[in-house]
């Protein structure tokens, strides 16, 4: 039998490829947030009497993350052009159910994300409304820990929504 007919329909390995290369921009575009919040740190604990010599580092890391997370944003938009919107019969059941359980997933880390974001607050309004609570040498520290906490919760909540999407987007 002769093998020169091409389908026009994608099968389930066209979904997972596409699936992986826009988890992995999510993923970028979720560390460029998450480096663009933990920026605010070397400001922090940085000691200096200039006030240049605090800012910039924290400048430079920031534009770092923004590099990131505008080339990864570009990279799924671009992604998104490209795709074909014919399945077979076994890839459209595939996207269906990878579609339904990253629906679970994300809604699990929206609970976890949020609970860890208003830890953060409680921690944040404990250290500063109580006067002995904390020293006051080692706010800045708490404070730095407390916006990594942050940092994670909005990377966890990002990340999943890009898995979500992937999935969403193809539907």
């Amino acid at each position: 039998m002769n093998d020169n007919y091409q389908s026009d329909f994608k099968d389930t390995d066209a979904v997972r490829k596409y699936a992986s290369r826009y988890n992995i921009y999510s993923l970028l575009f979720a560390l460029g947030i998450f480096i663009i919040i933990v920026s605010i740190i070397p400001y922090l604990l940085i000691n200096a009497t200039k006030l240049e010599d605090r800012i910039l580092p924290s400048i430079i890391i920031a534009l770092v993350g923004l590099v990131i997370a505008i080339v990864s944003d570009i990279g799924k938009r671009k992604l998104k052009e490209k795709q074909i919107n014919k399945y077979t019969v076994a890839a459209v059941e595939f996207i269906d159910f990878e579609h339904r359980s990253r629906k679970k997933i994300f809604r699990k880390d929206v609970v976890i994300s949020i609970l860890l974001i208003i830890l953060v607050l409680f921690i944040y309004y404990l250290i500063h409304t109580q006067v002995n609570l904390v020293p006051a040498s080692s706010k800045k520290y708490f404070n730095s820990v407390l916006i990594l906490i942050l940092a994670i919760a909005v990377f966890i909540i990002l990340y999943s929504k890009g898995k979500k999407e992937a999935y969403s987007n193809l539907i």
